[in-house]
């Protein structure tokens, strides 16, 4: 039900009176559902703008740190409702739109390698039960905050995955030299 919430209200404003409509910034359509007007955010616009560069260019993608170029010719050919210069703000959606198929499986594979590790220290019981339950709520917490920020364009998600690579390599450190004295 958290996530469900997190991103309907992460991706629109809900208005009750149709004149507060124009508080809602960078958007130009709203949506009716029942007395409730819905207009969505710039997340969503550039994730629909994303999705669509991604189904444009499936295997390469349109090139690394190049979206926000590209928004005013979405604009111009209609793919995205409003007039938008921000990166996607979805690593999902920004891998698929600016690497294609091939990055974004390197971002996936980036987050199994780590859940495996965790995996693998824990079966060798080099970690305690609670240390690896942390770290596997870390690993799920920076993926649903994936789902609003890009982490090609924001460097404390590349420092957080360093920093929890490098605790575990420390814990398989520790553990050799245990085993050798």
């Amino acid at each position: 039900t958290f996530i469900l919430f997190y991103l309907i209200f992460s991706h629109a404003f809900f208005f009750t009176q149709k004149e507060n409509l124009h508080y809602s910034v960078g958007t130009c359509k709203s949506y009716e559902l029942s007395g409730l007007y819905a207009v969505p955010t710039p997340y969503f616009h550039t994730k629909k703008a994303a999705i669509n560069s991604f189904l444009e260019h499936p295997i390469k993608g349109i090139g690394g740190n190049v979206f926000i170029t590209k928004l005013p010719d979405f604009y111009k050919r209609g793919l995205v409702d409003c007039q938008i210069y921000q990166s996607p703000h979805c690593t999902y959606t920004g891998a698929l739109a600016e690497l294609g198929s091939f990055g974004f499986l390197l971002i996936v594979c980036g987050f199994y390698a780590l859940f495996r590790q965790c995996r693998v220290l824990l079966k060798k019981q080099i970690i305690d039960r609670r240390y690896y339950y942390a770290l596997v709520a870390i690993l799920l917490f920076i993926a649903l905050q994936a789902v609003t920020y890009d982490s090609m364009n924001i460097r404390h998600y590349w420092i957080m995955m360093a920093v929890f690579a490098n605790f575990s390599l420390v814990h398989i450190n520790s553990a050799i030299q245990n085993i050798n004295s």
